[in-house]
């Protein structure tokens, strides 16, 4: 589990259909849900083990709500690199995809 020290403002599950449906993704249920209790936000713990290298995770991307949402990846950026979504930021600004329509 996941402990959010600070959030965005909460969205509405109207908001998640839209977004899968104007972008042609299918989130995953999981993801759903922490964005609909958090919206992205800043982990308590942001390093992770992964693979045997150390992760450093800034924060999650909100759906909605600023100028770095998932939203304005997708519409202004024409982010598309086949069913992957960015949904959060490492220390030094790279992407985190999350890959859609699997149930990995």
């Amino acid at each position: 589990m996941i402990n959010i020290k600070k959030s965005y403002p909460y969205i509405i599950e109207g908001h998640i259909i839209n977004i899968e449906q104007a972008f042609k993704v299918k989130l995953p249920i999981g993801y759903k849900k922490f964005i609909l209790e958090h919206n992205g936000g800043v982990p308590e713990k942001i390093f992770f083990l992964k693979n045997d290298a150390d992760v450093v995770l800034n924060k999650f991307l909100p759906m909605k709500y600023s100028n770095y949402s998932v939203e304005n990846y997708l519409d202004d950026f024409h982010f598309n690199h086949q069913n992957f979504i960015p949904i959060a930021e490492d220390a030094f600004g790279n992407l985190i995809l999350l890959k859609c329509d699997t149930e990995e």
